[in-house]
């Protein structure tokens, strides 16, 4: 029997791809940056309506450090793209450079990075308690609900992020484990060095709210231009060869199941090299057949 080749949306099947499976799935990466600014604009509000201190924000964006680093880890595990040398930035990693790392698994370039972002994190938040002690006067104290709160806010941020965008737009067959090893740096220095230099200023000027708010917009204004990029960079790549997942249609044949999969032939009339006076010799040895099994 002849098959036919029909449309079958991947959609239907539960493999499409991430952009086109789903009317929503257009939408997901705006609600997902829509999602990153409003958790920035939490710590906002927070200055604004409840008195939140310069102490409470450095510690909401040291914790936001870890959840980047730790969505990272997420990511690299669950890469299946591959990395290109020539692509990845010329920098080491404790003398080793990172075109070194394209030859480990997954598991070990996640234990790598846990290792030395973790130095980086705690070094960043050493400089986060310890910071009042630079500050004339002193610091007033953080509010551990204020904190909190932020902390639930960014949580669920980078949790969208990594569904709508790693997953439900099929970035992890794009990107390879050292590329994303790398990534977060580029996102969390410029960020670190803004939060710092910000915190200088604001502390030597006695933290007053305008100092403050103006720290939060040029962070958030930062962090939503790093997202925006990485996801672009993520999407630009191509998906590597033996990955499927570009089509948006599998073929089906005549019964309705896809045309991979072994389905119940009818047979034909007669034999393909039968000849006209081997019909009737069919037809008596059907019908011989038939009588038997009537007995």
């Amino acid at each position: 029997m002849q098959r036919s080749s029909l449309p079958f949306p991947r959609s239907l099947t539960g493999s499409g791809s991430g952009s086109g499976a789903g009317s929503g799935a257009g939408d997901r990466p705006r609600l997902a940056a829509v999602g990153l600014l409003a958790s920035n604009l939490v710590p906002l509000v927070g200055v604004l309506a409840f008195g939140w201190t310069l102490h409470s924000l450095l510690i909401v964006y040291w914790l936001e450090s870890g959840i980047v680093g730790a969505s990272y880890v997420a990511k690299i595990l669950r890469a299946e793209g591959a990395d290109d040398p020539a692509d990845l930035p010329s920098m080491s990693f404790n003398d080793t450079p990172v075109s070194a790392f394209v030859d480990r698994t997954r598991p070990a370039i996640a234990r790598f990075f846990v290792g030395h972002y973790g130095v980086f994190w705690a070094v960043h938040g050493l400089f986060v308690f310890l910071f009042g002690g630079f500050v004339p006067g002193g610091l007033a104290p953080a509010e551990p609900v204020a904190v909190a709160t932020a902390a639930v806010g960014l949580v669920a941020s980078h949790a969208y992020s990594y569904r709508a965008n790693y997953v439900g737009e099929r970035e992890y067959e794009r990107v390879g484990p050292v590329t994303l090893m790398v990534e977060p740096y580029r996102r969390v220095i410029v960020l670190h060095l803004t939060i710092v230099l910000g915190a200088f200023a604001v502390g030597a000027i006695g933290s007053p709210i305008g100092a403050l708010l103006v720290m939060i917009v040029l962070k958030t204004g930062i962090d939503l231009r790093a997202h925006l990029r990485e996801h672009e960079r993520a999407r630009a790549r191509p998906v590597p060869d033996g990955i499927d997942g570009a089509d948006e249609t599998d073929e089906v044949d005549d019964l309705g199941g896809p045309a991979g999969l072994d389905g119940v032939d009818e047979p034909d009339a007669t034999p393909d090299d039968a000849t006209p006076g081997d019909e009737g010799a069919v037809a008596v040895e059907s019908g011989t057949e038939t009588g038997t099994g009537s007995r």
